[in-house]
């Protein structure tokens, strides 16, 4: 964790498993790191935890009846020792003497979660198809939906056991007919980054995540950022805000905050230097990516470098991406080769925005004929250019 110093720091819980070696393994690495160790009174176990990194958390209802405690009680140890102030605590969906939760689903980010699927005749599809609408109707840490990816597991194969290090992605695979599969729903789930599969002694209970564990940066730059969402109204730009920590403590190098962003496939990658936001909020920085033609895909992603020549970006690897506003709803049933009425479309760009301040001069600019007629693409060329 990271406390409110700013430093890295291990917090311990007592291991439920008889084995004393690994129970001890997270002391000897706050000794061996030199940071401060926390130890809570709670058992647990590293394969019922998943956390987003931004205060919530998720594990099944195994850390409940594993505890003496009284379930708000655990809660606000998580809280007090974790951070965790939103924790989803959940029935296991897989009936397994195991209740992991690392064998059905997995936090690819602070927005996105991978769910295991398996097919109707399986005996836990409905208890599976449970979990699925429970995310699908919570909201994340950052107050949007959870983007939900699912990976075919006909066989009980643990393909969500797997485990995240900086831009690679370790999957276990079982050599069957699904292990494609599934490194596709990884790759879609996380372009740019470089998933690698790898054989092993796994069980369906008992993969990658259950049996490494990732040692942090003692003095990491942290970015975070709340990915902008698709777009159902016109903008005059769009806004990218983010807190950097530099926990190295040597300062930023403003030059260096940017924003990357481009439209689709483009190779045109253009940048943006970040600046203060406000001096309210601490750490926080912006940039605003300008309007961009009705319709577009735009990707970006963020960088930051600190003094100790860290230079980190968010995401790791790949990009965030969303839709700019999709075409206005144009009067009549037409097709994009066929003209619409002059008069029809301010109407309905007025009512768009609200206004009937939006004259016919602008769409009479374009047409070419005199006819009171334009052809919709240019309709919707238009109307890109007036709102910029």
């Amino acid at each position: 964790v990271v406390d409110g110093n700013e430093n890295v720091g291990v917090v311990d819980f007592t291991y439920n498993r008889p084995r004393p070696n690994d129970n001890q393994a997270p002391q000897k690495m706050s000794n061996y790191l030199n940071t401060p160790y926390y130890s809570t009174d709670l058992e647990h176990c590293g394969g019922n935890y998943m956390a987003d990194g931004i205060g919530g958390a998720a594990s099944t209802t195994l850390v409940y009846s594993e505890n003496s405690y009284s379930n708000s009680q655990v809660d606000n140890i998580m809280e007090d020792y974790y951070g965790i102030e939103t924790y989803h605590v959940l029935d296991d969906p897989n009936n397994t003497y195991i209740d992991h939760i690392d064998c059905w689903g997995k936090y690819l980010s602070p927005n996105k979660i991978l769910i295991r699927s398996v097919p109707v005749s399986h005996p836990q599809y409905d208890e599976i198809e449970e979990v699925v609408s429970y995310f699908e109707n919570i909201s994340t840490s950052y107050g949007n939906s959870w983007e939900i990816f699912r990976v075919y597991t006909p066989s009980d194969q643990p393909y969500t056991n797997s485990i995240i290090l900086n831009d690679k992605v370790f999957v276990p695979i079982m050599n069957s007919s699904w292990d494609d599969d599934a490194i596709d729903v990884y790759e879609e789930a996380l372009p740019g980054y470089e998933i690698l599969s790898f054989t092993g002694s796994w069980e369906s209970t008992d993969a990658l995540h259950c049996r490494t564990k990732g040692i942090p940066d003692l003095e990491m730059l942290q970015i975070f950022h709340s990915p902008i969402q698709n777009q159902s109204n016109p903008q005059n730009s769009y806004m990218v805000e983010v807190i950097i920590n530099d926990l190295s403590q040597t300062g930023l190098v403003e030059e260096e905050l940017k924003v990357h962003w481009w439209i689709d496939d483009s190779n045109a990658v253009q940048e943006i230097t970040m600046s203060v936001c406000s001096e309210d909020i601490p750490d926080c920085y912006s940039a605003n990516i300008p309007s961009q033609p009705i319709d577009a895909n735009i990707k970006y992603y963020i960088q930051a470098m600190d003094n100790s020549g860290r230079l980190e970006t968010l995401p790791m690897a790949g990009y965030f991406d969303f839709n700019s506003i999709g075409s206005p709803s144009i009067p009549g049933d037409v097709n994009q080769d066929e003209s619409v009425n002059i008069l029809d479309i301010v109407l309905t760009v007025n009512a768009i925005l609200g206004t009937s301040g939006l004259s016919d001069i602008e769409f009479q600019l374009a047409d070419m004929n005199g006819d009171g007629v334009l052809n919709i693409l240019d309709v919707v060329q238009l109307i890109s250019q007036i709102l910029d």
